[in-house]
């Protein structure tokens, strides 16, 4: 595109690296394309689930309608309601959301309230009575008996608005897509060009002319249509207006898309680029002193409930002083930000809310002749309040609470000056009150704050404990690094580089102690696995070699599932090898296959001891080739079963990909070893086997050949 733009003579030979330049414009053209690409995603899906809400609407009368005929619930067989009338259309909001069961009832409720208003109601006639046909009795007295409860009418109409509201978005999405695939090109090129134009001396004066008027109306519309943000857009707050075409562009424009749009692939995101650790909304939803952390609600209770955090790793931090205890979580956290493949570090905030204290002040209490106890129930009262009697109303009891207004405690001022009782005779008289009555009452008010320091003092927001002692926690993920790795790492760095005060340790915890736990068992788990399918062959052969023989078909399976692994960019994990632990008894029970072949093919031929060399070869390649076909059914079978499982979106497909890639890797390769590579060693096998019985024969051969 750059050299075209310089041969038209749009734009002045730029210096330096042309590729350079072309490839810089093109990278700075995708968020813009990305973000043009969406807006117009989300529109359309605005406009479809508004016109889905309808149809919902029509479809759930329609269907709800014939089923009440079919029951025998109305009086005309004719009769049809409009699914236009306002109190129906109401619902259509709520069921291009989601058709809930709960808005298909009311849907349904009000629809039989309007046939019932109409009276077109047969009366006495329950309309959600479901009458089913003989094969649905049988199929639901089946259900009944597993223990599921009788379908209803509802259950019937909820179940096919869901289908329709599911098929309707697979066939919008199809037709988005399609809609993009159109687009994508076009759009593409025009922002790669505007991209080069903007970074470019532009000699064509149109074209300058042109540029300087794009730029004005989209600041413009940037900064007018703003507060139109939420209704028109969702993204960047703006709309891209069209602007008028330019023909000197657009037939460039127009040459460049098609070329480009030959080789054009869109491919969907999947969900851990959008909402993973890393992902687009993790980007964009940073907030200073938090972090993030992306899971799902069942392993987020889960590892809290084990672990006590849901991040990656965490650092729990235990002692008897909360001073000592904040301090020794900020150093470790400062020191796990400097390791590699730290990220997210964030101690636990302990301080920040105020706290009202009140400290009474003895001397002045003393002169006052005031119990310091006083000052304390004069706040317990303003602020909590006393219980000071209970009511009883039958076999009910009703504390009574005594508390201070407001207006007298909402905040540390208006405490300050709550009157605290002083008796007359009890204080000193340097401490009186000037009297200005003849007889001087016996008791007399001081404000608070002249008897006690009242302030707010910052203390910790929540104090949280453990085994009797004072805890925090020191939250991180872990990116581009095992994290079993990284925690013996930072183990040793914490343990050589912080002082932690006294009467503090530490524990860590976290997502990994899964992950260690796992790696344990699988350490013990897949040698003895291998174990016993050598056992096992043993056990059935009798034979030593043969059992070894077996076992190159599992180390087969082995290179078979990591080359799947790596083919597909799935890394190791707990799913990964219980699937390598189903491949080696697949491949162990192929290789069986061709092992039983191979065995009876050299006895048919009379055994070792009564056959040649060139009848033994003989024997091998008929028992291998004759073991072709039911070992290609056999493996055709499971590749068939679960290939389809690698296309799988439903719950569980996320563990169930990772498991299935080694077995079909596995089988494939294996099957390759057991075809080829098994034969070969079986022959070399009973060929050496062959040589201990005959010498002589062997013997005869070799001074032959030479």
């Amino acid at each position: 595109m750059l050299d075209a733009l310089v041969e038209r003579g749009i734009i002045q030979a730029p210096g330096g690296d042309r590729v350079e330049k072309a490839n810089n414009a093109a990278m700075a053209a995708v968020p813009l394309f990305d973000a043009q690409m969406r807006e117009a995603a989300y529109q359309r899906n605005r406009e479809f689930s508004r016109k889905l809400g309808h149809e919902l609407v029509w479809f759930t009368t329609t269907r709800l309608v014939a089923l009440l005929k079919a029951n025998g619930a109305l009086r005309d067989a004719a009769a049809n309601v409009d699914g236009s009338s306002p109190r129906l259309v109401g619902h259509a909001a709520h069921l291009a959301m989601e058709p809930s069961r709960e808005a298909v009832a009311a849907l349904a409720a009000d629809v039989v309230r309007t046939l019932t208003e109409e009276d077109r109601m047969r009366p006495g006639v329950d309309p959600f009575l479901l009458r089913p046909s003989l094969l649905e009795q049988g199929r639901g007295a089946v259900h009944a008996l597993l223990g599921g409860a009788p379908a209803t009418l509802l259950d019937r109409l909820h179940g096919e608005v869901q289908s329709h509201f599911a098929s309707a978005w697979r066939g919008h999405v199809r037709r988005l897509n399609a809609e993009l695939r159109e687009r994508a090109p076009g759009l593409y090129t025009r922002l790669v060009l505007e991209v080069l134009l903007k970074d470019s001396l532009i000699l064509d004066e149109r074209v300058s002319l042109a540029m300087a008027e794009w730029q004005r109306v989209r600041k413009g519309n940037a900064t007018t249509a703003h507060h139109h943000a939420a209704e028109h857009s969702h993204y960047g707050g703006r709309q891209l207006p069209w602007l008028d075409p330019l023909p000197v562009l657009d037939s460039l424009q127009a040459e460049l898309s098609e070329r480009f749009a030959r080789g054009l692939m869109l491919w969907p995101r999947a969900r851990i680029e959008l909402a993973g650790f890393g992902g687009e909304l993790d980007r964009a939803m940073q907030m200073p002193g938090w972090t993030n952390v992306w899971t799902m609600p069942i392993q987020n209770r889960v590892d809290m409930l084990a672990t006590g955090v849901n991040t990656t790793v965490g650092v729990r931090v235990l002692g008897r002083r909360l001073d000592d205890v904040v301090r020794a979580s900020e150093d470790i956290a400062a020191l796990l930000k400097t390791l590699p493949g730290a990220v997210d570090v964030i101690a636990d905030p302990i301080r920040g809310k105020g706290y009202l204290e009140v400290h009474p002040e003895r001397d002045k209490l003393s002169k006052l002749g005031v119990n310091p106890g006083t000052v304390g129930e004069l706040v317990e009262i303003a602020q909590g309040g006393k219980i000071v009697a209970t009511t009883v109303e039958g076999r009910e009891r009703h504390p009574v609470r005594v508390r201070y207004a407001r207006a007298f405690r909402e905040d540390d001022e208006s405490l300050r000056g709550l009157p605290v009782l002083v008796r007359r005779e009890s204080a000193s008289g340097d401490s009186l009150p000037p009297s200005r009555a003849p007889a001087a009452a016996p008791f007399f008010h001081v404000p608070l704050a002249a008897v006690a320091d009242i302030r707010i003092a910052e203390g910790p927001a929540t104090i949280k404990g453990e085994n009797g002692l004072l805890r925090n926690y020191v939250r991180l993920n872990v990116r581009g690094r095992d994290s079993s790795e990284f925690v013996a790492a930072a183990q040793q760095a914490v343990a050589s580089r912080v002082t932690l005060p006294p009467g503090v340790f530490v524990e860590w915890t976290g997502q990994f102690e899964h992950e260690a736990r796992t790696r344990r068992t699988l350490q013990a788990v897949i040698p003895l696995v291998f174990a016993l399918i050598f056992v096992i062959l043993w056990w059935t052969y009798r034979d030593l070699a043969d059992a070894v023989l077996m076992l190159s078909a599992v180390w087969g399976a082995v290179a078979g599932g990591i080359f799947f692994l790596w083919l597909f960019g799935y890394p190791f994990s707990a799913t990964v090898w219980i699937g390598f632990i189903a491949c080696f008894g697949m491949a162990a029970s192929t290789g069986i296959i061709m092992l039983v072949y191979l065995r009876e093919a050299v006895d048919k031929a009379g055994g070792l001891e009564a056959i040649t060399l060139d009848q033994l070869r003989e024997a091998v390649l008929q028992g291998a080739v004759h073991r072709l076909r039911p070992k290609l059914l056999t493996e055709a079978v499971t590749i068939l079963s679960l290939a389809p499982l690698l296309w799988a979106t439903g719950p569980g497909a996320d563990v169930l990909r990772p498991m299935i890639i080694p077995v079909l890797g596995g089988i494939l390769i294996a099957d390759e070893v057991i075809d080829l590579l098994l034969p070969v060693l079986f022959y070399h096998v009973r060929r050496y086997r062959w040589t201990r019985l005959h010498p002589a024969e062997e013997a005869k051969s070799a001074g032959a050949f030479s």
